[in-house]
C-alpha cells in the first residue's frame, strides 16, 4: 500500500530511474473490492477455499499519496488506463507489423492477445464516475484476423455494475468480454533527474513531489 509506494519513491529518488506499477484499480478509495480469482475468472469467495487467489483492487490515489509523503525527488505519472498506455507506446503498429508475416493461426492468437490487453469494458472509475486516463483510441480499429484489415471494430461497453465499476465478481479483474484495457491502470514514479515527458502518459496526470527533510530519514531506513 502506501508504505510500499513511499519506499519505492525513496529508492527511485535516491538511485534514479523509475518504477512502473500496473494493476487493476482506480484513482479513488474502495469500499469492498475483495474477490476470488481462479483460472482468470472470478468465483465466489468461499468456493473451494485454497483453490483460488484472493485479491483486491488497487487505490492508485493512495499510492500517489504515499509517494508524495515520502518527500523524494520524483514525479508521479498517471494513472492512465492500460489501453491508453499501450496505444501510446505503439502496440497497434506492432501488431500490424507482426500480422504481415503471421500464419492464419498465429494471426488469430495475436489479435486475441491484443484485444485482451487493450479491450474490455470500462472497469476503473474515478471519484467523479469518469474513466481515469481514458483514451478514444483504444478500440481494435483496423485490426482483425481476416483478410480485410481495414474493417473497424470497437470494444463492447457494458453498463457499470452496482459495485461502482469494479467489474463483476464472475468476470474477475477483466471486463465482461475478457479485456483488461480499461480495468487495469498504469502509474509511474520517475526520478526528477530524468526530466522531460514520459512515454505512455501523454495527457495524463503528473504530480511533482516536493523535496523535504523527511526523505533523508526514509533513505536511512533503506
Amino acid at each position: 500500500g502506501m508504505a510500499t509506494a513511499e519506499a519505492l519513491a525513496v529508492r527511485v529518488g535516491r538511485h534514479g530511474g523509475a518504477a512502473l506499477i500496473i494493476d487493476y484499480g482506480r484513482d479513488a478509495p474502495y469500499g469492498d473490492s475483495l474477490m476470488a480469482i481462479r483460472d482468470h475468472k472470478g468465483v465466489e469467495l468461499l468456493d473451494q477455499p485454497g483453490s483460488a487467489d484472493l485479491s483486491t483492487w488497487v487505490d492508485f490515489g493512495a499510492l500517489r499519496q504515499g509517494a508524495q509523503e515520502s518527500g523524494a525527488p520524483v514525479c508521479v505519472h498517471g494513472p492512465v488506463s492500460q489501453a491508453s498506455f499501450l496505444m501510446q507506446l505503439g502496440i497497434q503498429a506492432r501488431l500490424e507489423k507482426l500480422l504481415q508475416a503471421a500464419t492464419p493461426a498465429q494471426a488469430e492468437q495475436l489479435v486475441a492477445g491484443y484485444k485482451r490487453l487493450v479491450g474490455g469494458s470500462t472497469g476503473a472509475m474515478d471519484s467523479d464516475g469518469q474513466q481515469s486516463g481514458s483514451s478514444k483510441g483504444c478500440s481494435s480499429s483496423g485490426i482483425n484476423s481476416g483478410t480485410n484489415r481495414n474493417d473497424s471494430s470497437s470494444s463492447s461497453r457494458s453498463e457499470e455494475n452496482e459495485e461502482g465499476g469494479l467489474g463483476s465478481r464472475k468476470t474477475g479483474a477483466a471486463g465482461q468480454d475478457g479485456g483488461m484495457g480499461q480495468s487495469y491502470q498504469v502509474m509511474a514514479f520517475v526520478s526528477k533527474s530524468l526530466g522531460g515527458p514520459v512515454a505512455g502518459f501523454e495527457g495524463g496526470k503528473v504530480v511533482e513531489v516536493e523535496d523535504s527533510d523527511k526523505v533523508l530519514t526514509s533513505i536511512r531506513r533503506l
